[in-house]
């Protein structure tokens, strides 16, 4: 199976991934997200494109770490900013920018953080 990760991993920066379980998730996140644009429109590059104009809001994280909207419904201290029709769900420790998931805005959100 493709993943945009077997191919390169641009979206490591400044913006930390969330260790252990946490790292684990957001690279699901990433590549489910790179498989079904890749499958959908069958355009790898479209996929890629996709994926990396949300590693750009990485960046923009890292040096903005407060641009998005306190979302205490998905757990104390998590942050959303929306990438297109994703949320990043992120939380700030120290000087650090943690990616907790990506996830298009249209899931259950309840379901995924379970409030």
């Amino acid at each position: 199976m493709p993943s945009y990760f077997a191919e390169q991993k641009v979206w490591e920066s400044r913006a930390s991934l969330a260790t252990g379980e946490g790292r684990g998730q957001v690279e699901v996140d990433l590549d489910e997200i790179w498989l079904y644009v890749a499958t959908e429109t069958s355009s790898m590059d479209a996929a890629t494109r996709l994926i990396d104009s949300i590693a750009d809001c990485f960046f923009l994280l890292s040096s903005f770490p407060y641009a998005g909207r306190a979302r205490d419904d998905f757990g104390i201290g998590a942050i959303s900013f929306a990438a297109g029709d994703y949320l990043i769900v992120y939380c700030v420790e120290d000087q650090d920018v943690l990616i907790l998931r990506v996830i298009h805005g249209k899931r259950d959100m309840e379901e995924l953080f379970g409030r």
